[in-house]
């Protein structure tokens, strides 16, 4: 069963109060009233077959009257036995903030109600005529809240008698084109086109060309959702800059003929066409993967970017001629190597070896505490050290960083004290603790260490050497094979593609340097992105890593602008 209830604000009214007669804008139904609230009550009632429920808003002043204005509700019926059916809710003030409280206990009242009616179907009816100047202000976060819950919304009726007849008139357009923004904005902000397609599915007058660019947009919100191929999004992006570009000659030609909504929609096109235009076709000429993904990471769709970027590039790189094979053999290799799940350019990326192997030198793996080591040997500032492990154990560089931190905000003659006043957690403290030797006195080992070390961050981030090799992959949350091999594996795939280039194996179109650092930035990213997902740990997770992998990304795809035309 469904069940009919109003709400409204009630106005009160003077000795005077004119009489009119209103009529609905088909002119199907017509009454006399004085009353500015009860037109709209009474069309509400007329259509629905009747209201079971009403819900009144009432101010202070209005409270006074309260009994004898109900008493002149000529022509509601309904309203003639009070007690069962109206109930009244207090209007805060009349202040915008306040208002907002009385909606929040209206909805509270209302789903009280719906609570009481388990087994029926309720439909919410609004008269935005009486009350304050705000009142229809009000209404509409109270519809926004009412249908986010599910709630079915009818009638939104406005009774204006500043027209000649009075007319009752339907206000849920006005009040509807809020959604028609609010989608609009989504699909600028998030890719989902959900919102737009809702709001005009009810709609009667929808233009084709609107229909086809509404197509256009959900096409393209589903490819971004599961990451399809470059091929395929390039022809998604190719059928929206179509549609966009129809559909805006479409709006041209038609002038002042075009719909209400279509209207009021057309004046957003250019705003949607402003953030997409870097994704967006010019001419005959594809928008590359770098700008695609580039986007994304904008955009914040970093999954999708993470996606497109270890997938893409390698492809889009042999395509595009950035690589050229002057050996044949090193491509025929990297095919033999290929999988169902990952292509030869893949491989070439990450995992080919020349026939004879590198000489790795430097670049042979070692482990994050030998890394430290060596660079504090060398002298190498903090910053430095952090810049160079960053990617390899998201809770190291953390421990790197909050070293760093320390220093710079603690006066380094408190730094010792400071650190045994932190939580037993902290990893600073948990770090510099386990490091120093039993049987010593802990201050006296540490005034020591900082004497030798010169600086606090590194009195604290040496720390890391005097931890056995198991405290410290405990602490770090990091395995014994990935301790080994964690700090190296970057540079030795940067060094194979030296080895490449230095042997005139391949060559590229792009500076010599800045290849090689995408190189090293590729693959410490695909290695970042693999730890993010394939650890159980949050280590690899949250807002700071996600932070981190989109500052990486940006600066490898940065790189590769740099082609030699």
């Amino acid at each position: 069963m469904v069940l009919n209830i109003a709400i409204f604000v009630m106005s009160p009214y003077g000795p005077r109060e004119t009489t009119y007669i209103y009529r609905t804008g088909n002119d199907d139904f017509l009454v006399t009233c004085r009353l500015s609230n009860e037109p709209a009550l009474c069309c509400i009632s007329h259509e629905c077959g009747g209201i079971d429920h009403f819900f009144a808003l009432v101010s202070g002043k209005v409270g006074k009257e309260y009994d004898k204005i109900l008493n002149d509700f000529e022509q509601l019926d309904e309203l003639k036995s009070v007690s069962q059916k109206i109930t009244q809710v207090e209007l805060d003030g009349g202040t915008l903030q306040g208002a907002l409280k009385s909606i929040s206990d209206l909805f509270d009242y209302i789903m009280k109600y719906i609570r009481m009616h388990p087994e029926d179907t309720i439909c919410v009816h609004l008269d935005v005529t009486g009350g304050f100047r705000h009142a229809s202000m009000m209404m509409l976060p109270l519809i926004q809240l009412l249908r986010y819950n599910g709630i079915q919304v009818g009638k939104v009726l406005y009774s204006n008698f500043f027209v000649k007849p009075a007319i009752v008139e339907d206000a849920i357009e006005l009040l509807d084109m809020f959604s028609l923004v609010g989608g609009a904005d989504n699909f600028v902000s998030f890719g989902d086109v959900t919102r737009l397609q809702s709001y005009f599915a009810g709609k009667k007058m929808v233009s084709n060309p609107l229909k086809q660019l509404l197509d256009a947009m959900d096409s393209l919100s589903d490819t971004i959702r599961i990451c399809v191929s470059y091929s395929a999004m390039n022809q998604v992006l190719i059928h929206l800059n179509y549609a966009l570009t129809q559909y805006k000659d479409f709006v041209a030609s038609m002038k002042k003929k075009l719909g209400r909504q279509e209207l009021f929609f057309s004046k957003m096109i250019t705003k949607i066409e402003e953030e997409y235009s870097s994704i967006l076709p010019h001419g005959n000429r594809n928008v590359s993967p770098v700008a695609i993904i580039t986007w994304c990471v904008q955009k914040g769709f970093l999954q999708q970017a993470i996606t497109f970027y270890t997938e893409w590039l390698p492809q889009y790189l042999v395509k595009d001629h950035f690589i050229d094979f002057i050996d044949s053999k090193i491509k025929k290799a990297c095919q033999s190597q290929e999988k169902g799940y990952s292509s030869w350019e893949n491989v070439l990326f990450r995992t080919y070896m020349p026939p004879n192997g590198i000489d790795l030198d430097d670049y042979q793996p070692v482990s994050l505490q030998a890394c430290t080591n060596n660079a504090y040997k060398k002298g190498w500032s903090s910053q430095h050290f952090f810049k160079t492990i960053s990617g390899k154990s998201d809770r190291f560089e953390s421990f790197v960083k909050r070293a760093r931190d320390l220093a710079s905000f603690v006066d380094e003659s408190e730094i010792v004290d400071t650190i045994f006043t932190l939580p037993k957690k902290d990893l600073v403290r948990l770090v510099v603790v386990k490091s120093i030797p039993k049987g010593v006195d802990r201050r006296d080992f540490l005034e020591k260490r900082l004497s030798k070390t010169k600086t606090a961050d590194w009195m604290i981030i040496e720390s890391v050497i005097r931890l056995s090799k198991k405290d410290f992959n405990t602490i770090f949350c990091i395995s014994e094979e990935k301790n080994e091999i964690i700090a190296g594996k970057s540079n030795t795939r940067e060094k194979v593609f030296e080895t490449l280039l230095n042997q005139k194996k391949i060559s590229i179109t792009m500076n010599r340097k800045s290849f090689l650092r995408f190189i090293f930035l590729y693959s410490q990213n695909v290695m970042m992105i693999r730890n993010r997902f394939n650890h159980a740990d949050n280590d690899f997770m949250g807002e700071e890593a996600d932070q981190r992998i989109s500052q990486q990304l940006i600066e490898s795809l940065q790189l590769l602008q740099k082609k030699i035309v």
